[in-house]
């Protein structure tokens, strides 16, 4: 039986579109499917946003490597993202890190009233060591240029005073810089006066009158009649 050319390539465009077809169904299926599955608490995050980010999970340890730390890191504000890749910028070492959403948290806070670096700040507070405190400038405020314990100085960070006051090492270099008046001042609580009662001021009252005169001492130790 001869097939003309024509007849052919019909016949193949028409297999091609039904299994174009049948292949669109499939994964219209396999989408609703992972949609019905996802994780309700994956969401989008805008850029301009903040969020927070896990701790990388090991089978030893989940969570903050120091127990001081919140379970959750940042907030870090929202560059772009590329797919479930995101990539934000870090207030600490003012560079940019990347994660994956599934690993992403909303940061809910009042602008008026909550400075997100403040926030992020205090992961670096309670997890590094302060080595020394290594320069100093005013702008708005007074900051440090502070370097940590056991990190090169592509890890130093320019901290408030406000963070710093009660450090030593901030103290020490105030002192060598001659601000030495920016050291807040402990208070020193004074000893409480001595409470004594009626007897024992009786007994310091006499005692304050010194010895008896002689004549006194001559009566007390003649014999009686």
């Amino acid at each position: 039986m001869n097939i003309s050319l024509s007849s052919w390539a019909s016949k193949i465009l028409r297999t091609q579109e039904a299994l174009l077809k049948k292949a669109a169904l499939i994964q219209r299926a396999k989408d609703d499917a992972h949609i019905a599955n996802a994780d309700p608490r994956r969401n989008e995050f805008a850029v301009g946003s903040y969020v927070l980010v896990e701790y990388h999970s090991s089978i030893v340890r989940r969570g903050p490597a120091n127990k001081f730390n919140t379970f959750l890191r940042g907030p870090f504000k929202v560059l772009r993202h590329s797919g479930d890749t995101y990539f934000m910028y870090d207030s600490n070492t003012r560079k940019e890190i990347e994660a994956n959403i599934s690993i992403l948290h909303p940061f809910h806070f009042q602008a008026d009233y909550v400075d997100p670096t403040d926030v992020a700040r205090r992961d670096v507070l309670t997890s590094f060591i302060v080595e020394s405190v290594l320069d100093k400038t005013r702008r708005s405020t007074l900051d440090f240029l502070v370097k940590f314990l056991g990190y090169g100085d592509e890890f130093n960070l320019w901290l408030p005073y406000s963070e710093m006051r009660d450090n030593i090492k901030c103290h020490e270099y105030l002192i060598a810089n001659n601000m030495k008046n920016l050291i807040p001042r402990t208070k020193v609580a004074t000893p409480k006066a001595k409470v004594t009662n009626e007897a024992d001021n009786q007994k310091t009252v006499t005692a304050r009158k010194g010895p008896k005169p002689k004549s006194a001492l001559r009566r007390s130790t003649r014999p009686k009649a």
